[in-house]
């Protein structure tokens, strides 16, 4: 039994992350390199608002 065999996801491909403004709005675009160029970094919808707030101030929120 190879290590391979036991972690395969140590051996697999890299992961890939795209940017979460774009997710939103159902455009999957890779996060590397993808800030100066992003169409959404200005956005103010409710999604795009939320990842990007304080945990303090989301807690105040909550409360």
């Amino acid at each position: 039994m190879n290590i391979e065999d036991i972690v395969p996801e140590l051996f697999g491909e890299k992961r890939v992350y795209y940017c979460q403004r774009c997710l939103n709005h159902g455009l999957r675009e890779k996060r590397k390199n993808h800030k100066q160029n992003c169409a959404f970094s200005t956005c103010q919808c409710s999604d795009c608002i939320g990842p990007g707030l304080p945990q303090d101030f989301v807690a105040i929120l909550i409360l």
